[in-house]
C-alpha cells in the first residue's frame, strides 16, 4: 500500500463517522406531529414523562433538520465551495415505548473533481437508534442517539473513492470495514437545546505485504446549540491515539516506519467571538536506513475576538493571533531547532459592505541551527517576516476567484484524462501484442496460431462495438492480425472520441475560469480594492524588505462602462491602468548586509541609476505618477 492510500485510509476511515445524516420529513398538515413541532422549545425543559416519544422525535429531526440549514446558510447559497450539494433525509422511523430505530442518508456532492466520479452524488447510510426515557429526562436529556454506519453501504462507497482510485486492496478495504463497524457516535440531545456528539474510532489495523497500518483509536467531541449552531459557534476536542505506518520500496528494498505519538486538540468559537485553539505537542518518528529522524514542535496556540461567520464571504470575520512553538528536528541524536512561527490576521466588513483583510505571519528563525546545516550562508538569519492585505473588496470577488479555481482543477483534470485516452489509443496501435500475433513465429505451426486466434478472439471485450467482430472472428478462425485489427481498431475509436469529449470538456472550463477571472478583475476596479504585499527579512547584520502597494487610484474618475468596453480591447486597458492605477513599491538593503552578500559591487556598477542611499540603507523606490512610472523619482528610461 503506498502513503497516501495509507492517509487517505484513515482520513476516510474517520471521516465518514461522524458525518451527520438525515433531514426530516415536514409533519402533515393538521397531525399531532405538526402541533407540537410548532409548540416545542428546545430551549426550555418542556418535556415531560408522557409525551417523551413525540418529543424525542421531534427533536431528532429538528437536529437533522438543522443540519441541513446551517449547510445551506453558510455554504449552500454559494456555488463555490467544496461540496456543492448536501442533502440529508430520514426513512423509516419505527417508535417504541423508550426507544425508537430509524434509517438516515446523507447526500452529498464534490464541488471538484477530487476522483473518477466525484461529480455524481455520493451517499452515505446510518442506522440510528433513539432512546428516551425518565432516566434520561431526569438528566436534562430528551433523547440519546447511537448512530452506526451501514457497512454495506458505506463499503460501495469507498470502493468507488478507494478501490477504483487508488487502487486498494480488497484486503485493505476490508480492514477499514471492520474498523468502521466498531465505531460507535452517540448524541445527547439536552433540553436547554445543546447538543453533545461523541464519536468514537477502535483500533484497526490495515496489512498488505510489508506495508501496515496500526490506528490505535480516535475520539471526537462536539458540542453546539441549536440556536447557535448555523452561526457557526461550536466546540471540538479530538483525541487520536498513537498510530505507526510502514512502507516498503520494493525496487531497493528500503522501508520506512513513521509513528505518531498521541494528539489532542481543543477548539471553540463561542457566542461572544471569542476562538480559542490549543493543541497538544506534536512528535513524528521516522525509522529508515538512514536512521532515526524525529520532528516535534511544543503545540499550536490560537485565540481570537470578533470571530463571525460571514455567509456573503463563505468566512470568518473578526481578528485571530496564533503561534507554533518550538519547532525542533533531532536526527540520530543531533538535536536541530528551528523556532517558533506566529502569526495574525483580521478580516472585517467596512462601511461600504466590502472587506478589509490582513494577514501577517513571522518566523523567528533560529540562525544557528541554519548556519550549521548551511555553512556556506555568509550571514545568521533571525527573523522572516510576511505580510499581505486586500482592502475593500466585495464578496463577489472572492467567489468568482474560488469559481474559477474549481473551473481551472476541473479542466486539468480533463487534460490528463485526454492525455490517458490518448496514451492508451496509442498503445493499443503499438501493442506488443498485436505485433506478436500478427503472424505465426517461424517455429509456430498453422493449427497453433489458429488456436491462439479463438484464444484472442475471445479475450477482445465483447462490447457493443466489437462483440460481433469477436465472435465472427472466433467461429470463422480468422487470423490473428485480422482480429487484433479490429480490436484496435475499436479501441482505438473508443479511445479518440474519449479524448475529443475530454478536450471539449477542458476547453469549456478554460472558458469558465477566463470569464470568472475577468469577473475578479471588474470588482478589483470597480471597487478600487488595493492589494499590498510585505517581506522582511533580520539577519545579524541587518534587514532587507521588499514592499508593495496597488490598486485604482480613489480619485479615479473612469467610469464602470469604460473599464468594461477596455476588457475587450488590451491597448485601451493599458492605457487606463496607465492613467488610474496608483504603484507603490519599495525594496531597501542595509549596506552591511549587502556587503556581507558581496552584493556592493553590483549594486554599485549595474544599479547605480536606480539606487538611492538612504541613512545606512539602499534603496530603490518604483511609481506610477500620473501615467508616468518612476523610480526614485525619476521617469524610467523605457
Amino acid at each position: 500500500m503506498k502513503l497516501n492510500q495509507l492517509a487517505l485510509a484513515i482520513l476516510t476511515a474517520t471521516g465518514l463517522l461522524v458525518a451527520c445524516s438525515d433531514e426530516p420529513k415536514k409533519p402533515e398538515k393538521g397531525t399531532k406531529t405538526e402541533q407540537a413541532a410548532q409548540t416545542a422549545t428546545p430551549a426550555g425543559n418542556t418535556a415531560q414523562p408522557g409525551d417523551l416519544a413525540q418529543q424525542a422525535e421531534d427533536r431528532y429531526r429538528a437536529n437533522i433538520e438543522l443540519m441541513n440549514t446551517a449547510y445551506q446558510k453558510m455554504y449552500g447559497q454559494h456555488t463555490a465551495w467544496l461540496i456543492k450539494q448536501y442533502q440529508a433525509s430520514v426513512s423509516d422511523y419505527q417508535r417504541g415505548d423508550n426507544s425508537a430505530t430509524a434509517t438516515s442518508k446523507l447526500t452529498f456532492q464534490f464541488g471538484l473533481p477530487l476522483f473518477e466520479g466525484a461529480d455524481q452524488p455520493l451517499t452515505l447510510t446510518n442506522k440510528d437508534t433513539i432512546t428516551y426515557n425518565k432516566e434520561l429526562l431526569d438528566k436534562g436529556i430528551v433523547a440519546h442517539i447511537d448512530t452506526q454506519a451501514d457497512t454495506e453501504e458505506t463499503g460501495k462507497l469507498l470502493k468507488k473513492i478507494l478501490k477504483d482510485n487508488l487502487n486498494t486492496s480488497d484486503t485493505n478495504l476490508d480492514s477499514i470495514l471492520t474498523g468502521l463497524s466498531n465505531t460507535k457516535t452517540a448524541t445527547d440531545l439536552h433540553t436547554d437545546g445543546s447538543v453533545h456528539v461523541i464519536a468514537e474510532t477502535a483500533p484497526f489495523q490495515v496489512q498488505e505485504g510489508d506495508d501496515s497500518l496500526d490506528f490505535k483509536g480516535m475520539k471526537q467531541e462536539f458540542r453546539y446549540n441549536n440556536k447557535t449552531f448555523a452561526d457557526g459557534v461550536m466546540a471540538m476536542d479530538l483525541t487520536v491515539e498513537p498510530f505507526t505506518f510502514t512502507a516498503t520500496d520494493k525496487k531497493d528494498g528500503d522501508s520506512a516506519t513513521v509513528a505518531f505519538s498521541p494528539i489532542k486538540v481543543e477548539y471553540a468559537i463561542n457566542e461572544d467571538g471569542t476562538l480559542k485553539l490549543n493543541t497538544s505537542p506534536l512528535k513524528s518518528e521516522t525509522t529508515a536506513k538512514e536512521g532515526l529522524f524525529i520532528f516535534e514542535v511544543d503545540g499550536i496556540d490560537a485565540n481570537g475576538s470578533g470571530v463571525k461567520f460571514d455567509p456573503a464571504l463563505m468566512g470568518y470575520l473578526g481578528d485571530i493571533d496564533y503561534n507554533i512553538k518550538n519547532i525542533h528536528v533531532t536526527y540520530n541524536g543531533d538535536q536541530r531547532p528551528f523556532g517558533d512561527i506566529t502569526g495574525k490576521s483580521s478580516t472585517r466588513k467596512n462601511s461600504g459592505d466590502n472587506y478589509d483583510a490582513r494577514d501577517e505571519m513571522t518566523w523567528n528563525i533560529n540562525g544557528a541551527t541554519l548556519k550549521r546545516l548551511v555553512p556556506q550562508i555568509p550571514v545568521e538569519p533571525q527573523s522572516l517576516r510576511i505580510s499581505a492585505s486586500m482592502e475593500n473588496f466585495s464578496a463577489a470577488s472572492k467567489q468568482a476567484f474560488l469559481e474559477s479555481y474549481i473551473a481551472l482543477i476541473a479542466g486539468l483534470n480533463a487534460a490528463q484524462k485526454t492525455s490517458a485516452a490518448n496514451m492508451v489509443a496509442g498503445d493499443t496501435i503499438n501493442t506488443p501484442a498485436a505485433a506478436t500475433t500478427a503472424a505465426p513465429a517461424e517455429n509456430q505451426t498453422a493449427d497453433t496460431a489458429t488456436d491462439a486466434n479463438a484464444e484472442t478472439a475471445a479475450s477482445v471485450p465483447a462490447t457493443d462495438a466489437n462483440a460481433e467482430t469477436a465472435a465472427s472472428a472466433a467461429a470463422s478462425d480468422i487470423n490473428a492480425e485480422t482480429v487484433t485489427s479490429a480490436a484496435a481498431s475499436t479501441a482505438t475509436a473508443s479511445s479518440t472520441q474519449t479524448a475529443a469529449d475530454n478536450e471539449k470538456a477542458a476547453a469549456g472550463y478554460e472558458k469558465i475560469a477566463q470569464e470568472k477571472l475577468q469577473t475578479v478583475l471588474q470588482e478589483l476596479v470597480k471597487n478600487k480594492t488595493r492589494l499590498s504585499f510585505g517581506l522582511e527579512g533580520t539577519t545579524d547584520s541587518g534587514k532587507a524588505s521588499f514592499t508593495s502597494s496597488v490598486g485604482i487610484r480613489a480619485d479615479s474618475t473612469a467610469t464602470p462602462e469604460a473599464w468594461q468596453q477596455a476588457f475587450d480591447n488590451p491597448k485601451e486597458l493599458q492605457e487606463l491602468l496607465r492613467n488610474n492605477l496608483d504603484l507603490h513599491a519599495e525594496a531597501r538593503i542595509n549596506k552591511k548586509l549587502a556587503e556581507k552578500l558581496e552584493l556592493v559591487p553590483l549594486i554599485e556598477s549595474q544599479g547605480a541609476a536606480f539606487i538611492t542611499i538612504d541613512g545606512e540603507d539602499y534603496v530603490a523606490k518604483l511609481d506610477n505618477d500620473n501615467g508616468t512610472l518612476k523610480i526614485n523619482g525619476k521617469p524610467l528610461p523605457f
